[in-house]
């Protein structure tokens, strides 16, 4: 009697307290990771939209100054090109080719001399290379401009960026037509997509040649990410911006693409639900322990308090039993504040009454057992 009165009260509190912590818990887990979903998401979006607009920018100024720099004649060309290549340009290099096929080599080549010295280049050795660099001739000559990853073996990742320029005469008839070749650097891209940790940032063009990355290395080995789910999807897109919620083998994906400059930049930007939701998990995994620990405490404060309570109930059941076997001569004494000493005063009050009541039974049978006896008597003389 004693364990199953007081197991049964710390089964009920110890379960009333696990479905509290468990109720608890999963609301918990659930509504964090929708915020941390779509707090990513929001993350992602804003990520690729102002990556995408930077570059946008970017390429717009160098597409401008290119047309304009192509259009004029060869010595002012030479002048103007220090201007263009100063040390705060983003474009490190241009090159003019009058010859307008994939073989072809520049023209004309200029190289801004501050770059070269601060990554500690050849003159010589970084000018032959992008001579014999080769050009998308044909989708320039396709689409009017291209971009492409143009990085250097042994040297900083670049990008080509390459247009078409066309001469035309007073009637707007095409008499020449060239092409004009800039080579931007892409340290301030480079810490853009570094800055956030939790998502990888990529940037590619529409042929999924790696741009830009937050590991240089990729953009030097010249990585294709053209079998890339999410750059496929980010193809096959019909909106400039979108995010993307997709399941893979090693765990869903949570993504955002955009793509601009005339479709030919798609930024990607991806954060795996592992990593995302780590937090949640270390979460829930510290409310547990937490909530162990309370159980814990609270089961022992259980089995002290209930000590006291099922004791006086025990002696309780025992005088009420010793009581049904006749021993009318005991008292119960309890300690304590709670409802159980009413109980015990009753029950020996109880007590006390029965034992009167079987005292004066008892005398009255002796009584009555003296008068038979002395009316027998009488009765036999």
């Amino acid at each position: 009697m004693k364990w199953s009165i007081r197991g049964k009260f710390l089964v009920v509190m110890c379960g009333l307290l696990g479905l509290g912590l468990g109720v608890y818990l999963f609301m918990a887990v659930t509504v964090f990771k929708s915020d941390k979903t779509q707090l990513v998401f929001d993350l992602n979006r804003s990520q690729v939209t102002n990556l995408t607009s930077e570059l946008e920018t970017q390429f717009n100024g160098v597409s401008e100054k290119l047309k304009v720099f192509a259009l004029l004649p060869v010595g002012l060309q030479n002048k103007v090109a220090g201007d263009l290549l100063s040390e705060g340009s983003s474009v490190v290099a241009i090159a003019i080719y009058r010859t307008v096929r994939e073989d072809a080599k520049p023209d004309r080549l200029y190289t801004q001399d501050r770059f070269i010295e601060t990554y500690g280049l050849e003159s010589a050795a970084f000018t032959a290379t992008l001579t014999e660099m080769p050009v998308p001739v044909r989708e320039i000559m396709k689409n009017g401009e291209d971009l492409w990853n143009a990085s250097l073996e042994k040297g900083p990742p670049l990008i080509g960026y390459g247009r078409l320029v066309v001469l035309q005469d007073q009637n707007g008839v095409p008499v020449e037509q060239w092409v004009v070749v800039g080579y931007v650097k892409l340290d301030r891209f480079l810490k853009s997509v570094s800055i956030v940790r939790l998502s990888e940032v990529v940037v590619a063009n529409r042929r999924g040649e790696v741009l830009v990355h937050p590991d240089a290395k990729q953009v030097l080995a010249r990585k294709r990410i053209n079998d890339d789910p999410l750059f496929i999807e980010a193809l096959a897109s019909k909106t400039k911006v979108s995010v993307v919620h997709r399941e893979g083998e090693g765990g869903g994906v949570l993504a955002a693409v955009a793509k601009g400059f005339n479709e030919q930049l798609y930024v990607m930007a991806r954060a795996s639900e592992h990593q995302v939701f780590k937090v949640v998990r270390d979460l829930s995994v510290r409310t547990l322990l937490f909530g162990t620990l309370v159980l814990t405490l609270v089961i022992l404060a259980s089995f002290f308090v209930s000590r006291s309570l099922t004791e006086n109930i025990l002696l309780l059941t025992e005088r009420m039993e010793s009581v049904a076997r006749g021993d009318l001569s005991t008292r119960i004494k309890l300690h304590g504040r709670d409802e159980t000493i009413t109980l015990a005063n009753t029950f020996n009050q109880m007590i006390h009454d029965l034992k009167e009541s079987r005292d004066a039974l008892e005398t009255m049978n002796r009584e009555l057992d003296q008068k038979v006896k002395e009316r027998t008597e009488q009765l036999e003389e």
